[in-house]
């Protein structure tokens, strides 16, 4: 407020001495700047060693020599108002004024008012060409001092607007240029546990930033904002804290014009409360799931009994019958059919099996679990490679089956992702189980794609990471599984295969085991 105040008054000041200098060379008494709105003539500006007329008066339009002025839209000048067509005009006949020199002032291409000089006493000579010539001057003068005045204040009250929404608004916002911090919330120092926005000011962006990815990915984004492009999609980063920690959020820019240069304004977004809803939307999907699969299973069974015992009654009936030139090969069809209804009643298990209500730890062979993910996976595994499965001996472990399943499941979707569709003769998704090193019950899940990126080795587990096209991934998945495994007391990492591929390895403490004996259990 204070600098608008002396702004304002050394702005007042020019003008003034503008008009007394300009009044003194031209011989007239009395200059004026006005504004014009609608009918309304009002004195802004004015050089009046009488003190006559004063900043803040208003006149109506008609009873001004600026009417005439403003309706011609150039200069004009009158010597000798008493003799001249204009006598009769209602400002002469109010003030007495002989003499008047005019331009109109146009400001941002609309008009404004009116530049004026008068004076009481006629004109001793005709105004000449230097005369309207230094009016025409002054009023371009006083055109740019207007605009850029009027430039500033809506600059200001852009910014006093802006300043409230930054406070308003619950996200963490920033304005930031060249990668530099100008101006910050108060939602977004509390996010990153800073007492003051203003200790924000003068960040680099890039400071703020955990992950080696992300500061490149914010890097190319701020680059493409910078030459105006506007951003798609949020981008999920991990920030760092004043304390030491650090904080999930979102954060999405659009480029921005500030004084000197475009700059760009980025919305963080705090993803912990998100990242609770999704969890939630993700056990929501899992009841779901569980609860369709289950009703799939119960639905199934009835009619694979009648199918069973029909089966086995056509084939008691064919056995009966005296050989025929066709009877091996109805046998070998029967026998068939036998064979696919058996697996049918394997996948309506595994759908029970799944559909099991998780949350408290029970025995199970790890095996059989293994056997239900890859019933569920079998379907898009064999678009994909052939499975290869190697099992070690493991004794039975306490675990929460159906989470652990879902573990599995996840590692062998992901591992016939990252292959794709294709040959699956050159392909290979491989399953291995074994102890490891400490006695601990071991899983690892390997396949024969691309591998990860070496540097998105360390974001691989991270939250809302993912490298699959916008819409297919929520970048929970691994991040969840490891959660899971870890709630087990285990660990679950990821690294390269030095022939090629990705490997997934789940290890489970020795606590689990049922006891310290090793035996195979093949299901």
């Amino acid at each position: 407020m204070v600098q608008s105040q002396t702004r304002e008054q050394s702005m007042a000041e020019e003008l003034s001495e503008g008009l007394a200098i300009a009044a003194a060379n031209l011989g007239l008494e009395l200059g004026i700047i006005s504004r014009i709105v609608g009918s309304t003539y009002h004195v802004e500006h004015v050089h009046d060693p009488g003190g006559t007329i004063r900043p803040g008066q208003s006149f109506p339009l008609e009873h001004t020599y600026c009417s005439i002025t403003f309706a011609a839209e150039r200069v004009v000048s009158i010597d000798e108002i008493g003799r001249s067509e204009h006598r009769g005009h209602p400002c002469y006949r109010r003030f007495r004024l002989e003499s008047y020199l005019g331009a109109p002032l146009w400001v941002q291409g609309e008009p404004y008012g009116t530049l004026n000089f008068s004076s009481s006493h006629r004109r001793i000579g005709d105004y000449g060409p230097a005369e309207r010539g230094l009016v025409q001057l002054l009023a371009r003068w006083i055109e740019t001092r207007l605009e850029a005045d009027l430039a500033q204040r809506a600059q200001q009250l852009t910014q006093a607007k802006l300043g409230h929404l930054l406070e308003a608004v619950p996200d963490g916002i920033m304005l930031h240029r060249d990668g530099v911090i100008v101006e910050a919330n108060l939602a977004l120092a509390q996010m990153l546990g800073v007492e003051s926005p203003a200790e924000l000011v003068g960040t680099a962006v890039q400071d703020l930033i955990l992950q080696r990815h992300h500061r490149e990915q914010t890097a190319e984004r701020m680059a493409a904002l910078a030459r105006g492009e506007a951003q798609l999609e949020p981008l999920p980063v991990e920030l760092v804290r004043r304390d030491g920690g650090s904080l999930w959020v979102e954060g999405k820019g659009v480029p921005i014009a500030l004084d000197g240069g475009l700059g760009v304004l980025t919305i963080v977004r705090d993803l912990s409360a998100r990242d609770g809803f999704n969890r939630s939307l993700h056990t929501q999907r899992l009841a779901l799931l569980g609860s369709l699969a289950a009703g799939l299973a119960h639905d199934l069974k009835s009619p694979l009994s009648t199918m069973s015992l029909g089966l086995s009654h056509l084939a008691g009936v064919v056995d009966q019958l005296p050989p025929l030139p066709h009877k091996a090969r109805i046998e070998r069809d029967l026998g068939d059919l036998s064979t696919s209804i058996g697996s049918m009643r394997d996948i309506a298990r595994s759908l029970l099996d799944f559909s099991s209500r998780g949350g408290g730890r029970e025995l199970y062979d790890l095996h059989d679990l293994l056997k239900i993910a890859i019933e569920l996976t079998k379907h898009e595994l064999s678009r994909c490679a052939r499975l290869v499965v190697v099992e070690g001996e493991l004794p039975r472990v306490r675990v929460d089956g159906p989470r652990l399943t879902q573990v599995l499941v996840n590692l062998l979707v992901n591992a016939s992702q990252a292959i794709g569709e294709g040959d699956t003769r050159a392909n290979e998704v491989r399953i291995e189980t074994s102890l490891d090193e400490a006695g601990g019950p071991r899983i690892i899940v390997s396949d024969t794609g691309p591998g990860f990126a070496e540097e998105l080795l360390d974001q691989v587990f991270a939250r809302f990471f993912t490298t699959k096209p916008l819409g297919e991934g929520t970048g929970l998945g691994l991040t969840m599984s490891r959660e899971i495994v870890e709630e087990h007391g285990g660990t679950l990492t990821a690294r390269n295969r030095s022939e090629g591929g990705a490997e997934l390895t789940v290890s489970l403490p020795v606590s689990v085991l049922e006891s310290s004996a090793s035996r195979r259990i093949v299901g």
